[in-house]
């Protein structure tokens, strides 16, 4: 298997490992933007994990574009007003 599963922990997004995804638990939400940081033009990505999965992406957009781009994520909290529970 191509890449490597040992190596698959490795391959998480910085989104992941440097606190942007918060808990459903955790009520601080850090300043994670990237891009062109102080641009006019920002893109906020806002929901739970699955937002985070199309961060990467839109990071990628961000930087061709100049835009920057913030991203606010709850893990198992979608942007709905719904019971999850």
């Amino acid at each position: 298997l191509q890449p490597s599963l040992a190596d698959a922990a490795a391959e998480l997004g910085d989104v992941y490992v440097n606190g942007c995804l918060r808990s459903a638990w955790q009520v601080e939400q850090p300043d994670c933007a990237s891009g062109e940081i102080g641009s006019p033009t920002t893109a906020t990505v806002v929901g739970d994990s699955n937002s985070a999965m199309w961060n990467p992406a839109f990071r990628t957009i961000a930087e061709q574009r100049g835009w920057q781009v913030h991203m606010f994520g709850k893990a198992g909290c979608p942007l709905m007003d719904l019971p999850t529970f």
